[in-house]
């Protein structure tokens, strides 16, 4: 997911286009964690939903900067 992000990101298309940023994310997880993470080499990690909103702040994706993202996190939060 994190190459994902990246590749739209750094990618050479204009965002100036986009009037939004939409992210679904299915997956295991516990609390804020999505687990099955896996980056382009097929290593697995966790995740936290922090982190993915980090990726997507202005700082790091600015062309994305003051327009609406839209997240919506599907992830079981673990067993109590």
């Amino acid at each position: 997911m994190k190459d994902i992000i990246k590749e739209d990101r750094d990618s050479t298309t204009s965002h100036s286009e986009w009037g939004m940023y939409v992210l679904a994310v299915m997956s295991h997880g516990s609390k804020e964690t999505l687990h099955g993470v896996k980056d382009s080499r097929g290593v697995e990690g966790d995740l936290t939903q922090e982190e993915v909103v980090n990726m997507l702040s202005a700082r790091h994706f600015p062309a994305m900067a003051g327009k609406p993202k839209v997240l919506i996190f599907n992830a079981c939060s673990g067993c109590e």
